[in-house]
């Protein structure tokens, strides 16, 4: 990447993207200010979705996500004006990992400010533990995504709440209704490294895209990342008939894209949690252990598929089964979650 395009993507991830706040509100509003940690302005839809639900959940403050590449001036007022800072906010995805700008965060840690966690997933090997071990010393509320995450966070420190994936804070459109009759069928793939089992998977897929359109169903590819987009351009090729979306732009438009077909098969974690929340039936591609986080959090397992063991007859079967899904309880359990975070959320920023 060269100087001037370097330039370029500072210049859209920090003033064009509605990522952050004007500074004058963070200096003369007299609502508490939170710093926001999570990933953004990577042109991944999970990440956009999970700050939006995190923005939702706190939309009586304000968040400011704290990066490299943020408005200068935002940047160097929360540097050196630590003292309106009154908490950190750990944004979902699987986030606990190598600590990125540990330092700024641990100074806070020191200065007294609280954390809470927004339905963070933990991998199973922490690097970076020191700097996590001290972030996560001080005044802890909120949670983790599911059970794995919190086995995993127990070599650093107990936490019991699972509050589910981040985005469940935020809740569905009022008008959005799920088709009953629809033909439509959404489809993903991307993944930013490969995966054990991926060849297996991937070479069963392809036939299963024939079988849908042998069988007169629309198969539309939603990409959440650059990445997802080049293997979908790929699958065009061999099947024209599949129609490329683009990534949504905001919660309620992909909601409007799920409600609007009858099953869903994808590797994005939150290609599965929008299934999920509009419910929508789905196959999961378990390539990680985050996504069987997520499934255990809401009892769904069985429809999760470890890509290993991938075969056409397997992904036929959920296709033809898929007006089996129950939904009520996971619909029930994701507005626990979503009671949770809020009750969370309010006792953390009390004590901020």
């Amino acid at each position: 990447m060269n100087l001037i395009t370097k330039i370029k993507f500072f210049y859209r991830s920090a003033y064009q993207m509605g990522h952050f706040p004007p500074v004058l509100s963070v200096m003369f509003s007299s609502k508490k200010v939170f710093v926001y940690y999570g990933f953004l302005g990577d042109n991944n839809y999970g990440d956009e979705l999970v700050y939006e639900a995190t923005k939702e959940i706190f939309k009586g403050h304000i968040l400011v996500p704290m990066k490299r590449r943020m408005p200068i001036s935002l940047r160097l007022y929360l540097i050196f004006r630590k003292g309106i800072i009154k908490g950190i906010v750990i944004g979902g995805g699987t986030l606990i990992s190598k600590f990125r700008d540990a330092a700024y965060f641990k100074n806070l840690v020191e200065m007294g400010k609280p954390v809470y966690l927004h339905g963070t997933g933990v991998h199973a090997n922490i690097k970076d533990v020191n700097s996590w071990t001290t972030i996560l010393n001080s005044e802890v509320f909120g949670g983790v995504r599911g059970p794995l995450s919190v086995k995993n966070l127990e070599q650093i420190r107990p936490m019991t709440n699972i509050l589910g994936d981040a985005a469940f804070g935020i809740a569905l459109p009022d008008k959005l209704v799920k088709s009953v009759e629809s033909r439509k069928v959404l489809i993903n793939l991307g993944t930013h490294a490969n995966y054990e089992g991926q060849d297996i998977f991937r070479n069963v897929f392809n036939p299963f895209i024939e079988y849908l359109i042998s069988n007169k169903y629309d198969v539309f590819y939603l990409p959440f990342h650059d990445i997802d987009m080049e293997l979908g351009l790929s699958i065009k090729k061999t099947y024209p008939e599949v129609m490329m979306l683009t990534q949504p732009i905001g919660f309620a438009e992909c909601s409007m894209l799920f409600a609007d077909c009858t099953f869903a098969i994808g590797e994005r974690l939150h290609f599965i949690v929008m299934a999920i929340m509009t419910s929508t039936p789905f196959t999961s591609i378990n390539y990680a252990k985050k996504h069987n986080d997520l499934l255990l959090s809401l009892s769904h397992t069985q429809n999760g598929l470890f890509p290993e063991e991938a075969s056409l007859e397997r992904l036929i079967y959920d296709f033809n089964n898929r007006h089996t899904f129950e939904w009520k309880n996971t619909q029930r359990k994701i507005d626990e979650y979503r009671k949770l975070q809020i009750n969370e959320m309010q006792n953390f920023t009390i004590n901020s």
